[in-house]
């Protein structure tokens, strides 16, 4: 059994956080409880969801389909249960020791006239944010143009080209929402058992699969120091790829390094409905919802990701005509 990033425990560690913050402010006086809520509420998360991963691996071992029915109750079940041990855990804290005068009851008796005009603008702010989601996230209306032959872009044969195209590209469908996915590496010898290597990548979403923002999170920025590369210093990030005769907009470079010293020039671009739009930092929230504001969470474009790296500068494959006719193709889809 092989458990996926979205079910590690982090995001069950985030979740019992907040309702660390909430029990702790609405049941718990002492500072020493509120303390010892802080430690068991990462413990209790990533406990609970070990037990949820080893229920859903003894059920596959006893040969259930765990994907759908068994999958998601159970985290909501461990969720529920971790929340309720933490509002027991805060209860029985706060009436171990109680404070002189006051009453052992974690409800109020009465709320300042401060705490309900506080109340009235949480759900007034909680239904502003609410319809600006709702008017922000649903889905596209106008029918969807037929997706593009992603494999007819990348050569399957090229004179003088060892061409390998992986079978196992698929894996990462449901991270990424798209099955629209292709990739082709060329390899050519140079001599002295040198060789050139050009990858290309290239992902479609129809409107309304994937927000822009979603999409954005996944460069290679993002996602390949955690596959063992490491990031290159560059005077530039961004490059002109200059082909005779072919405009392409700006790209996004960078240079990696593996462990054994390969390296890795990377060019790639976001488009969106036609046009490359700016490139904004994966790692940074407030970059990412500004692509949100700017381009909504589900609007109407397509999208195309294109990536295309290579133990090469540019400079030794502009002249190249495999790579004249890879940018002739891609550049009919708004590269």
């Amino acid at each position: 059994m092989g458990v996926e990033e979205a079910c590690s425990g982090i995001r069950s560690l985030i979740s019992c956080v907040f309702a660390w913050f909430f029990f702790a402010g609405w049941l718990v006086r002492r500072p020493a409880g509120r303390l010892t809520l802080i430690v068991a509420a990462p413990l209790l998360a990533l406990g609970m969801n070990s037990l949820r991963s080893l229920t859903l691996t003894l059920l596959a071992h006893s040969g259930r389909d765990i994907a759908g029915f068994w999958h998601d109750p159970t985290g909501y079940a461990i969720l529920g249960v971790t929340a309720l041990i933490l509002a027991g855990l805060a209860i029985l804290l706060e009436s171990q020791a109680p404070d002189p005068g006051v009453t052992t009851s974690p409800f109020p008796s009465s709320l300042p006239r401060w705490s309900l005009r506080f109340f009235w603008i949480a759900i007034g702010a909680t239904l502003v944010l609410g319809g600006f989601y709702f008017a922000n996230s649903r889905p596209a209306h106008r029918p969807a143009p037929p997706p593009p032959s992603l494999a007819a872009l990348l050569p399957v044969r090229a004179a003088g080209w060892e061409v390998m195209t992986p079978n196992d590209l698929y894996k990462f469908a449901d991270i990424l929402q798209t099955e629209h996915l292709m990739e082709r590496t060329y390899l050519r010898p140079t001599g002295n058992g040198q060789f050139t290597q050009l990858t290309i990548y290239v992902a479609y979403w129809a409107p309304g699969q994937a927000s822009v923002s979603r999409v954005a999170s996944h460069t290679p920025d993002a996602c390949w120091p955690g596959s063992g590369w490491t990031a290159q210093s560059l005077a530039e990030a961004r490059e002109v790829p200059r082909i005779p005769g072919l405009i392409i907009s700006p790209a996004e470079h960078r240079l990696f390094r593996n462990s054994a010293g390969y390296p890795q020039n990377v060019w790639f671009w976001h488009i969106y409905d036609g046009r490359v739009i700016s490139y904004r930092d994966p790692y940074s929230v407030p970059a990412l919802f500004q692509i949100a504001l700017q381009y909504g969470f589900r609007q109407h474009g397509t999208q195309l990701f294109v990536r295309v790296s290579s133990n090469q500068p540019w400079a030794e494959l502009a002249d190249i005509l495999l790579v004249r006719e890879v940018f002739t193709n891609l550049t009919r889809l708004g590269l």
